[in-house]
């Protein structure tokens, strides 16, 4: 027994008014997210003439100085005056694609995300260098939420198209931390 064309036709178009609202509403839902992640970003520009931190310098009543407070001490040091094989061996353990991606390396998100699943707890990260100097300069939150991370991807997106790599780099080499109080 052959159903009629006309219950095949119109179950096609049930399928397909089915399908368009589902394409619809996951692009308008996708839209909706973008804006909430977006909104209230830092602008990227202000990572073209950002400012180190230095110490709070004291002086006497007669302008001598006389005592320096910081947390840390920092000497921001030119692109151009870093060694190369320092470069590469902050490229290798940090980002080894980082010259070829655009902010965001989607492989190493992916790979990072089943290394944590096969282990069970936060084992590996995935962020690019792009990501790790907005996280670091223009996000306040810390916290490992899924949000963070979004924003972080557009922020890193975002800086990728205003500054160089070698100006991403060079804020990433002059501002994370290391450890140990070092910087």
């Amino acid at each position: 027994m052959r159903k009629s064309p006309f219950k095949i036709r119109k179950a096609f178009q049930t399928f397909s008014l089915v399908a368009l609202g589902a394409t619809v509403s996951s692009a308008l839902l996708g839209l909706i997210l973008l804006y909430f992640i977006t909104a209230g970003l830092p602008p990227v520009s202000q990572l073209k003439n950002f400012q180190h931190s230095h110490a709070t310098e004291v002086f006497s009543d007669d302008g001598k100085k006389i005592g320096e407070f910081t947390m840390e001490r920092r000497y921001p040091v030119d692109f151009k005056e870093i060694p190369p094989h320092v470069i590469q061996a902050f490229l290798s353990a940090e980002d080894s694609n980082f010259f070829q991606h655009k902010g965001i390396d989607l492989n190493s998100i992916f790979r990072a995300v089943w290394s944590n699943l096969i282990r069970g707890r936060y084992a590996q990260g995935g962020s690019t260098i792009t990501q790790q100097v907005a996280r670091a300069l223009l996000l306040e939150s810390k916290k490992k939420v899924i949000t963070r991370k979004l924003r972080e991807m557009v922020l890193a997106h975002r800086m990728e198209s205003e500054l160089s790599k070698e100006e991403i780099l060079g804020l990433y080499l002059s501002e994370i931390y290391l450890g140990h109080g070092s910087y």
